[in-house]
Formats: C-alpha cells, structure tokens, sequence
C-alpha cells in the first residue's frame, strides 16, 4: 500500500532544480579519524552518492577501527524556487527522487506529507528483522513573504544495527537549515542519534529571536495605547483629520496582531511533545540499552527539548497577555471610531439642512428670475416695435385722410451700428465667463494638490510613530 500511494503521487509531481550536495560524517573508535565532508552534487554523480561509488566510497581505515557512527545526507539548503515547498513538486529529478527513497530507506510517506501546513513533525518504527529502522519527517512550508517561502524538509532514516542515519535536508536560506548544517557539523561526534539536527533547527526556530520579536511587539502595544488614550482626550480637532488617525493605528493593530501569532507557542509545544515521543522510540528499539556518549547525547536532547517547553509555556502566556491588550485596545478604536463617525453623520445631517434652506431660497430666487423673464418676454417685442418706428427713419404722412409711410434710405446706419455693438458685448462677456472658468479650475487643482500633499505628510508622521 505504501509503495502504490508512493508511485501515485510522484507519478503526479513536477520538478524544479536546486542546488544540491551530498553530506558524509563517520565517527570511528579513534576520535581523530573521523570525517565531515560536503560535496555539490551533480546529475552524473547523484546515483555514485547514493551507491557511496567512485569519489564517495567510504573512507579508507585500519583494520583496528571501527566505524561507530555516520550520517549521510542529501542536502538542499538555499532552496530558491518559488514553487519549491509546493504539494506536487519536488526538488529532484522524479528517477533520482524515486531513487533517493529506495536506496536510503527513506520514509515514503514523505511526498504525502508535503501538503501539510503548519510544522510537522512525524516518527514511526519500521519493525523489519534483518534491518529495523526509526523514521522521520519533519517540516513546514505554509509561510509566504515576499513570494519566497520560509520552509523546511528534513526526512531522515535511522538504522539501529549499524548506526547509520541517512536522509533528505531541504530549506531557504531564511529556513535557518543552513545554520543548522553548519551546527551540525560541529556537532559530528554525537551523529550517533538521529534527533540531533531536528534538535538543531528547532533551536534554531524557537531560540531568543523569537522572545525578542515578542518583546519588541510589546514595545509597540505600548505606544499604540498611548496613542489611542491621547486620541480619546482630544477635543475639537478636525473630524477628516481624526479619522485618517484611527486608520493607521487600525491598520498598526491588525499588523501587530499578526505578528504575535506568528510561529504560535502551542504550535511549537505540540511538536516538541511529537519529538519526545520519537525520543522514546529510539530508547525502546535501540539494540542494547544506551550507554556512555550515546546515553549522554540522548539525556541532553531530551533535557533541551523540556528547556524549550518550559520556555514556550512562558512564551505562550506572555503571547496571551499580548492579545488581550489588543483586543482591549482594538474595542477602545471601536468606540473612538464610532464617536467620530456619529459626530461625521451630525455634520452631514446639518450640511443637508442648510443644502436644503439653499436649495428653497434658489427656487424662490429661480421663481422671481421667471416671471421676470415672462413679463420681458411680454413688454420687450412692444418696446422694440416701439423704439423703431419713433426713429426718425420712419415718417408718417397724413394728407387728407390717406395715410402713408416713408422709410428713409439712411436705415442700414442703424442696423450697421447695432449688430457689430451687440456682436462686441455678447464676445465680451463670452471671454470673461471662460477666463473665470479656467481660474476656478486652477483653484480647485491646487487644493486638491495642497490636500494630496497634507496626506503625505500625516502618513510619514504616523510612518515614524510606528
């Protein structure tokens, strides 16, 4: 069953191409034979890894030495593939990947688990008579900044005859899996226990960092509570103004929300819980019962990992306390907001009434300017008719009852002299509207800039408080 869930889902996968190299550690009887040694890997010289063919056999040794201990690991640690930590990807070729499992005696379950989020961690003995073994995953690749991920992979195999551990290490250069290599191979001569380096990128994950990226949120909890106490004590400020603020300190107490349940305690704890029971598996089915270095080792990993627990605990609690004081200061915005958006809806309600009252008296002005014009429009064509004929160019003469009317030959002057003075002041008051025109649009663009330049600012301003 194991084998066709393997198949199918490497049958499913895609590759994508890593730099690769192959770690080799032997401890011998003699301390100072022993080895560390990486080597880059390439595609002709994967499978003689494997094999330990060619430039990777084993080392040569008197006969007087025995080989104690080695780790063997193909090693992927500045993973760079954006897709790398994906479910249905792997970071080698599908036959060298197959092949990796198969010759290592690596855990199959290990492309399964690739859709896990969260940290993982997975131990189980596999009971064969002629070769038992103590097999391990441990992961995480759900986290995602700046399109890269901050993932890891460790699957690792442990043969209780012979001591030998051999495994797959992949992670970022953010993953802390190259610090943890390189602590790794300091730590050569206690590769005897296969819990050494998720030991050792544990640490790496749960180490003082953490506590100072919780301290220094507590930091900025506190500023936040002062300034949203000082918010709430200040009067008659500039409602638009006001509201800009309590956005930013909204948007500061989601972002250090988010970061105090980054890497979440329990999590952690949980895992460590899952890392002592593989502690147990390797105490049970050791060969014999553990002695000298290998009992030293083994009480050192088991006493570190209570350390980290212990400490997560105070971690957790003071993580608890952290969110509370959020939550506390996330109600006081509320209230804040909700204060400034009543006081919003009582100014629109009061620009509406006075919109209203403008709007009345405009109809009363617009009502007078109509019958105005209706009473123009009844008197102006008399007055016109009027005016014209009182001119001199007509001239009406009445002899013995028959009247007639004479129209002087001077009556263009008239009309010569009133259409280009109309023609004039229609264009005059045209070119005055347009001039005023574009000088309202120039108001208007500079108080959108002087308002565009205001924000700015404010936003810088709050940028330095946060």
């Amino acid at each position: 069953m194991d084998n066709h869930n393997f198949e199918a889902h490497l049958g499913a996968c895609k590759t994508v191409e890593e730099k690769t190299s192959g770690l080799e550690i032997f401890n011998y009887s003699e301390p100072s034979h022993g080895t560390v040694k990486e080597t880059r890997l390439e595609t002709y010289t994967f499978q003689d890894f494997l094999q330990q063919r060619s430039e990777f056999s084993p080392p040569l040794r008197p006969y007087s030495l025995d080989l104690l201990s080695s780790l063997r690991l193909v090693v992927q640690k500045d993973a760079t593939h954006a897709d790398t930590f994906n479910p249905e990807v792997v970071s080698l070729e599908i036959e060298h990947y197959e092949s990796m499992i198969r010759t290592l005696r690596l855990p199959a379950r290990a492309i399964e688990a690739r859709s896990v989020v969260g940290p993982f961690f997975w131990s189980a003995f596999e009971p064969d008579k002629e070769d038992p073994r103590l097999s391990i995953i441990f992961r995480k690749s759900d986290t995602r900044r700046l399109e890269k991920t901050e993932g890891w992979e460790i699957v690792l195999s442990h043969a209780f005859n012979t001591g030998v551990t051999t495994g797959f290490v992949k992670g970022t250069s953010t993953s802390r899996v190259p610090e943890a290599i390189e602590q790794l191979k300091k730590c050569a001569p206690q590769v005897h226990h296969p819990m050494l380096l998720p030991l050792l990128l544990l640490s790496e994950h749960v180490g003082p960092e953490r506590d100072h990226q919780l301290r220094d949120t507590r930091d900025w909890v506190r500023r936040l509570e002062q300034s949203i106490s000082r918010r709430m004590e200040v009067e008659g400020e500039d409602v638009q103004e006001s509201m800009a603020d309590v956005e930013e300190m909204n948007r500061a107490l989601a972002e250090c929300h988010a970061q105090v349940l980054r890497k979440r305690p329990q999590d952690w704890i949980d895992l460590i819980e899952a890392m002592k029971g593989a502690m147990d598996l390797f105490r049970e089915h050791s060969r014999e019962e553990l002695s000298g270095e290998l009992e030293k080792t083994h009480n050192s990993i088991c006493g570190r990992l209570g350390f980290y627990k212990s400490r997560l605990r105070g971690t957790e609690g003071y993580a608890k306390t952290t969110l509370e004081r959020l939550r506390i200061q996330r109600d006081a915005l509320t209230s804040v907001m909700s204060h400034r958006e009543s006081i919003i809806n009582l100014q629109m309600v009061a620009m509406i009434t006075d919109q209203r009252r403008i709007a009345q008296a405009s109809k009363k002005d617009g009502n007078a300017l109509k019958r105005l014009s209706m009473l123009g429009a009844i008197f102006i064509p008399g007055t016109f008719i009027a005016s014209l004929f009182s001119m001199e160019f007509f001239i009406i003469h009445d002899s013995g009852g028959d009247t007639s009317l004479y129209i002087a030959p001077q009556l263009w002057i008239y009309f010569a002299i009133a259409a280009p003075l109309t023609l004039v002041v229609v264009s005059v008051m045209w070119l005055w509207g347009r001039n005023k025109k574009r000088k309202a649009d120039v108001e208007r663009l500079e108080g959108i800039e002087r308002d565009i330049a205001t924000q700015l600012q404010r936003h810088n301003g709050h940028a330095k408080i946060a």
